[in-house]
């Protein structure tokens, strides 16, 4: 789990990105594995993006669950793609 960083162009420095009610956007690496059966896609890592004032603690290998899990496609002048969001994140049982 890492924190998402803001870039200023003019002052060429980096801070965390926060929104209005004080939350920190944070970056959970998933692993993605198709359902069997799955031609299209291939394992890979997934990063989802969640909000949160401190820091989500998620165990190295545990399987996640997500809490208004979505998919938001976006576009810019560099090109275009999916960006994966969420608003809370526990560990799964095992």
């Amino acid at each position: 789990m890492s924190q998402v960083l803001d870039y200023d162009p003019e002052t060429k420095d980096r801070s965390p990105k926060t929104r209005e009610d004080g939350a920190f956007q944070w970056e959970l690496a998933c692993l993605f594995r198709p359902i069997e059966g799955d031609r299209r896609h291939t394992v890979g890592i997934v990063p989802v993006k969640i909000w949160a004032k401190t820091k989500p603690v998620v165990k190295i290998g545990a399987q996640p669950q997500f809490v208004n899990f979505r998919v938001i496609p976006w576009s810019n002048d560099n090109g275009c793609g999916l960006s994966y969001a969420d608003d809370d994140v526990k560990t799964v049982a095992q």
